[in-house]
């Protein structure tokens, strides 16, 4: 009966004072549920979807737990754990047992599936994949398939359309336009 109540005052809490995240999430996101909360910044973050206790663009300087598929914070700096990730910027280490998804990722990510605009840090994974869109910057990424315009890549199957060999297996490495293919 406790858990009910608990759940019937979260839940209205949740609908009184929610911020819907219309005007906060990015196109590419779509929505993301329901903050309870918009601070500025935030040293805690916890999202159970659909409701999440702080709105994406609330910095996060500290841990977030995340429990739901989808849901992030525009920049987090600390320690990511739970299902998911997304985040515009993350610095610190990300361990998620689903993917880990950032703009610019700084740090450690551990999880299945590591994708990123630009990797200054490591990505151990089953899939890791930088998205080519301009600087696709790569520092190392460790899974069973890598692709990066550039780093260094550790796994069974590695694709770098700049390196000097643009598919190869173990070991794959170019630096910023050295064999650069135009």
């Amino acid at each position: 009966m406790k858990k009910i109540l608990f759940l019937i005052f979260f839940i209205s809490v949740s609908i009184c004072s929610a911020d819907w995240n219309a005007d906060m999430v990015y196109d590419i996101y779509g929505p993301m549920g329901v903050s309870l909360t918009k601070p500025e910044w935030t040293p805690f973050n916890l999202s159970v979807y659909p409701f999440n206790l702080v709105g994406f663009n609330t910095k996060n300087y500290g841990f977030r737990l995340i429990c739901s598929l989808y849901y992030g914070n525009e920049v987090c700096c600390g320690l990511t754990g739970g299902l998911s990730q997304i985040s515009g910027y993350h610095y610190g280490a990300a361990v998620t047992a689903l993917y880990s998804a950032c703009g610019i990722h700084y740090g450690l990510s551990i999880s299945p599936v590591n994708l990123a605009m630009e990797n200054h840090g490591v990505q151990i994974g089953i899939v890791n994949h930088i998205l080519p869109f301009g600087e696709t910057g790569n520092y190392l990424q460790i899974g069973i398939y890598n692709y990066a315009e550039n780093g260094l890549q550790i796994g069974l199957l590695n694709h770098n359309p700049n390196a000097l060999f643009p598919w190869m297996i173990l070991f794959n490495y170019s630096s910023n336009g050295i064999y650069k293919i135009k």
